[in-house]
């Protein structure tokens, strides 16, 4: 028996026509200035309704950050569903969202894969000298406070890598390799995730660079695994572990941190102020990646059973 056709075969090719679907090469274009649009009025319709809350019960018509992460994830979540319906004509699933049997087992060997990337940049910095902890949140405050602060950075990096994941990984690289081709898409969305972090403090070419090499690692997951479950627990727990666990900067980004720490080595090797995604540390960490997810999902591989999700 033949070997059902790969992952990005079954997503980008019309069966049985074997070939892209005619008009996207036209529609692609409109369709993502579609969704942008949609998103754009979602955001403003949810800033507006949540000013209008606060001030309604007398608070100040201030959007913090957990709530601004609150708001575009449900924004995102929500254009992409009606984009995915109303303009693509496909299910929001067929973005690689299905439930089936390995979605879960995939959420958290992201989530897992991720913690050991970070874990050895940490280990990497501290032997070589260039990290040093200079502080602890559990000496400084209630344990019940730091837990749920803790608890709260980690919805918000929850909601953060589901809303970037599904819209790069998924609506965004769907379209372009449908437009254009495969390889295309992946390169041109992996680039535009790296510049859409340019307007977080402290951006750097390496860091653009940085981002888009870690982005490629998503995109491999997505291939790999044949669904969007185990790139969003790998971004999820990147910046968790990354920024309120470790304590480093989180593309730039300062956050809640259970430990406090200091970095003195050489920004081009360690990422400086941005963080590690900004610097050389972050290869043998994608390096190590890439080589985890290649040994998750190789028994899956080997007997050709990859999920169906099919657009």
């Amino acid at each position: 028996m033949d070997n059902p056709p790969g992952f990005l075969t079954r997503l980008f090719i019309s069966a049985p026509e074997a070939r892209l679907r005619s008009g996207w090469r036209l529609r692609t274009g409109w369709r993502l200035a579609g969704h942008l649009a949609i998103l754009l009025a979602m955001m403003a319709l949810l800033s507006i309704a949540w000013i209008g809350g606060r001030l309604l019960f007398g608070q100040g018509p201030v959007i913090g950050f957990v709530e601004a992460q609150l708001i575009s994830a449900i924004a995102f979540t929500a254009s992409i569903i009606i984009a995915r319906k109303y303009l693509d004509r496909r299910s929001f699933t067929s973005l690689g969202l299905r439930l089936n049997a390995n979605a879960w087992r995939d959420f958290i060997a992201g989530v897992l894969i991720a913690t050991l990337m970070v874990f050895l940049i940490y280990f990497v910095e501290r032997l070589a000298g260039w990290l040093t902890i200079t502080g602890i949140s559990l000496n400084q405050a209630p344990a019940v406070e730091v837990l749920l602060a803790m608890l709260i950075m980690l919805g918000v990096f929850l909601v953060t890598g589901w809303q970037e994941e599904l819209y790069f990984r998924g609506y965004l690289l769907t379209n372009l390799s449908e437009g254009l081709r495969p390889v295309v898409g992946i390169l041109l969305s992996s680039l535009i995730f790296g510049l859409a972090h340019l307007g977080n403090p402290s951006p750097t070419v390496l860091s653009v660079a940085g981002i888009c090499l870690f982005g490629l690692l998503m995109v491999f997951g997505l291939l790999r695994s044949g669904g969007l479950w185990l790139p969003v627990g790998l971004h999820a727990a990147w910046n968790f572990v990354e920024g309120p666990l470790l304590g480093f900067p989180v593309s730039g980004l300062s956050t809640y941190r259970l430990y406090q720490t200091q970095i003195d080595g050489n920004p081009l090797l360690t990422g400086g102020a941005f963080g590690p995604e900004a610097g050389l540390v972050l290869l043998p960490a994608l390096a190590l990646g890439a080589g985890l997810i290649w040994v998750y999902t190789r028994p899956r591989h080997s007997t050709g059973k990859i999920s169906q999700d099919t657009p």
